[in-house]
């Protein structure tokens, strides 16, 4: 039974995005596309709102990066495919899968 929260690691961080991988073991966790509200929630709670000004990436669980869309409050709207965005300056550094 999935009971606890995503769990991810910072890939990369820079001045308008935010880029992390889903790194958990998906029998015991939920994934990043299955829990994005929660993810949300620990970038918005951190002492520093991180998210503010940026766009939120993620690499799923196989291998593809898009993107959670969120309003000015930090809570979750909608997917967006997000590799073409950012996968022309980290494909060969993140070996990131293009569909």
């Amino acid at each position: 039974m999935k009971n606890r929260n995503a769990d991810f690691d910072f890939v990369d961080i820079a001045d308008n995005y935010i880029l992390i991988n889903d790194i958990g073991n998906h029998k015991e966790v939920m994934s990043i596309t299955n829990d994005p509200e929660s993810v949300l929630q620990r970038l918005t709670g951190a002492a520093e709102d991180i998210l503010k000004g940026r766009r939120l990436f993620y690499i799923d669980t196989n291998g593809r990066v898009d993107e959670l869309l969120y309003n000015e409050s930090g809570k979750f709207v909608t997917y967006n495919p997000g590799y073409n965005t950012i996968i022309h300056f980290n494909a060969d550094k993140h070996n990131i899968k293009i569909d």
